[in-house]
């Protein structure tokens, strides 16, 4: 058996566990019931399904971060997130705390942890020899930097029957956390003639974490697309890239009917997807 030291956190008033991002290492506070921590492989995606047991007989049988959705956070408003996971341990399982880290291992000292919490939490049907645990991270963008945007780990600490043991699982799920995008579309002229040349215009940019503030996002590509006014889809037209400072410019000559005209960015790892309403152009 061995101690975890306890890690620092902030618990919300409501009740739900505040993010909390430290620099240093972290460990959740327990004592292992097993010699080592867990040596599931780690989840590719943000649910897992029966994917770890370690040697206590401590096995999760799934789990997930923001329900398998990309965390995405602008510069300014928290976004509340649940952590959750199933569990099952042959002594029933009272309560749990979860941690979201990156690094090789829970264990690795150049870990990073974005989200802990200290205090326990019942699980549903606490006791019950398989149980289901969550957790409420907020995430506070004021804490996060422009490298945090990668994917999280997830880690559980078990509370085990009444005989106060514990048991650990550092590879319970993963979650992406993401940039926040705007994207603007203009179109000009309104109304253009048939056949005639139509401008699209429009910006790209992102959260930037290191200065709270958005930042054009260069070199990337977006696609122009179209839709009839009576239709209800678009269609691609051209693919743009982005300038140096984010900004969207071309032509088009496909004007024979009225409609409208957006930008669609397909998003990268580290930045959300994002599409513009359409603008309408009526061709006259």
């Amino acid at each position: 058996m061995r101690t975890r030291a306890t890690a620092a956190a902030t618990v919300a008033a409501s009740g739900a566990l505040a993010l909390s991002v430290l620099t240093a290492p972290a460990a959740i506070a327990g004592t292992a019931t097993s010699s080592s921590t867990a040596t599931a492989t780690t989840a590719t995606t943000a649910t897992t399904t029966a994917v770890s047991q370690d040697d206590s007989g401590f096995e999760v049988l799934k789990g997930a971060v923001n329900g398998g959705a990309p965390i995405v956070v602008g510069t300014s408003t928290t976004k509340k997130i649940k952590v959750a996971a199933t569990v099952s341990h042959e002594d029933g399982v009272a309560a749990a705390r979860f941690t979201l880290y990156s690094g090789k291992s829970f264990d690795d000292p150049a870990k990073r942890v974005l989200a802990t919490s200290t205090a326990w939490r019942s699980c549903e049907e606490a006791y019950a020899i398989i149980v289901n645990c969550d957790a409420t991270f907020t995430i506070d963008p004021k804490k996060l930097r422009n490298t945090d945007a990668r994917t999280w780990r997830l880690a559980i600490d078990a509370k085990l029957g009444e005989n106060d043991s514990y048991a650990f699982n550092g590879d319970v799920a993963t979650g992406t956390l993401q940039r926040a995008p705007k994207l603007t579309v203009k179109a000009a002229p309104k109304p253009v003639k048939k056949g005639k040349t139509l401008t699209v215009t429009g910006k790209l940019s992102r959260a930037n974490w290191d200065v709270k503030a958005y930042k054009g996002y260069a070199g990337q590509s977006v696609k122009l697309q179209f839709r009839k006014k009576n239709s209800d889809s678009y269609t691609t037209v051209k693919t743009v890239k982005t300038s140096s400072t984010g900004t969207l410019k071309t032509t088009t000559k496909k004007t024979s009917a009225s409609g409208y005209w957006r930008w669609n960015f397909a998003g990268t790892a580290t930045t959300a997807p994002l599409k513009t309403a359409g603008t309408l152009v009526s061709v006259k």
